[in-house]
């Protein structure tokens, strides 16, 4: 068995739960937008081969990798390999932070454990980013955020 093969059959399970039944209402169907596309991302992130960077800074390739994709961009190219499947991985704890912002919001929810949101946190504020900090969060961790997530939108299949 892949190691991807895991966190996409859950994957899988999470998008056909959030399809599985309407929106409530506005509110809930954009944090069902968020949360299917925090789960396209995740999927792609793996089907590009994304590798877990938790614990570690931005590789010293980055600096090259993000050169050639400058490059490849400006010349109208598409762009593949490690740098793209990281922009899904990263788009996703975007969508994953801005979801539970929401439904935080909603709910008067004032306890958070520490996590992707703070990674997110890094990404936005921190000048030196993840040059200057290793990442803390790992496929797994976003993969139970967002079935936490889940849980909370569609609290009878968690």
């Amino acid at each position: 068995m892949n190691a991807a093969d895991v966190p996409a059959g859950r994957l899988r399970e999470l998008a056909a739960v959030l399809g599985a039944s309407p929106a409530q209402d506005d509110s809930d169907l954009g944090i069902r937008g968020l949360a299917v596309g925090a789960a396209y991302s995740l999927a792609r992130a793996l089907q590009l081969g994304y590798r877990d960077p938790a614990g570690k800074k931005l590789a010293k390739e980055y600096r090259q990798q993000l050169a050639e994709t400058a490059a490849a961009v400006a010349d109208g190219q598409g762009v593949s390999g490690e740098w793209l499947a990281t922009y899904y991985f990263n788009n996703a704890l975007i969508r994953l932070a801005a979801a539970r912002d929401r439904l935080d919001k909603l709910k008067q929810n004032r306890k958070r454990k520490p996590g992707v949101r703070d990674e997110v946190n890094i990404f936005k504020h921190e000048f030196g980013g993840f040059v200057e900090h290793p990442r803390s969060v790992n496929m797994a961790s976003a993969l139970e955020e967002l079935s936490l997530l889940v849980g909370v939108i569609e609290p009878a299949v968690e």
